[in-house]
């Protein structure tokens, strides 16, 4: 999540706006970070490194939604979203 790599990512795609462009990442403090830093949209991918301080104990498979806002409220880098998990 260093600029130098969203610079080449960039590039690749033509130079698009960064209001145009976003970051995913499973990691608040690291991939947020980056995206934030670099000034674009990060998404969140709930379902990474974080997961089990985030998942909901009575049902595994789902989010606990308290654990999100608290873990968003307390960090500086804000995700201008969140998913619950990612495949390709």
């Amino acid at each position: 999540p260093y600029s130098a790599i969203y610079d080449l990512a960039r590039e690749k795609l033509g130079n698009p706006p960064k209001n145009k462009i976003c970051a995913l990442g499973d990691a608040l403090h690291t991939d947020i970070r980056g995206a934030c830093d670099y000034g674009i949209d990060g998404i969140w991918a709930l379902t990474g490194i974080h997961w089990e301080e985030l998942r909901y104990e009575h049902n595994p498979g789902m989010p606990d939604m308290t654990r999100v806002i608290q873990a968003i409220a307390q960090s500086p880098h804000k995700p201008a979203a969140t998913i619950t998990g990612f495949s390709w």
